[in-house]
């Protein structure tokens, strides 16, 4: 099993506004999509 860990920023380092984030992994022929909600 791995993890990923999201700091909560984006790409620029500025820290992300409370909402609704879409995620998604891809490894070999293997895709996953999920959301995450921010509330700050």
């Amino acid at each position: 099993m791995q993890a990923v860990v999201w700091d909560g920023r984006a790409l620029g380092g500025a820290t992300v506004t409370s909402g609704v984030y879409v995620w998604r992994i891809e490894a070999e022929e293997t895709a996953v999509t999920g959301t995450v909600v921010v509330a700050r």
